[in-house]
């Protein structure tokens, strides 16, 4: 048997390289706060840095922030953060603009609620009444009182009866 002389060829080796990830500058946040969290809903929020503070966890905030999203009271967002309410009141006293950013987000549900009303107003005529009844009841309402602004004081009228049919 013949034997072909094999020649030694040395394998190129790559060197391992990591992808570059591309930093959104809207993560960027001051030199004084920890977080900063953008929402569609508010303006952006930046927290505060401190040492040993609740909110130094972002998924506590969001937590809290998720809660107020759906409407929930302040003792259940207090209960899906995880914290206590002396806690969440130093919080809002650090960052009073959080307040706003509740009131922001209890609306969500009513706006929600809102466009789907107005956006089944075509499936169904009697919904779309029961809409105009109560956006305008002078024009829409099926009752058929009048206010003319006259006070009538029942106990005379009954009184001023007696005394006519009395025998």
């Amino acid at each position: 048997m013949k034997t072909k002389n094999k020649k030694t060829v040395k394998k190129k080796t790559r060197k391992k390289t990591t992808k570059s990830v591309a930093i959104k500058t809207d993560l960027l946040v001051p030199k004084d706060y920890a977080h900063k969290i953008t929402d569609a809903n508010f303006p952006d929020f930046f927290i505060k840095k401190s040492s040993n503070a609740w909110w130094m966890s972002l998924g506590k905030v969001e937590a809290l922030i998720g809660a107020f999203k759906i409407d929930a009271t302040i003792e259940e967002a207090l209960v899906s953060a995880g914290i206590t309410y002396d806690q969440f009141r130093y919080f809002r006293e650090e960052h009073p603009e959080f307040s706003q950013i509740i009131d922001v987000c209890r609306q969500l549900p009513n706006l929600r609620a809102r466009r789907s009303l107005v956006l089944g107003l075509d499936d169904d005529p009697k919904l779309s009444l029961q809409y105009l009844k109560a956006k305008k009841p002078q024009e829409f309402s099926s009752g058929n009182s009048v206010n003319v602004g006259v006070q009538v004081n029942m106990a005379d009228n009954v009184a001023k009866n007696r005394e006519e049919f009395a025998v």
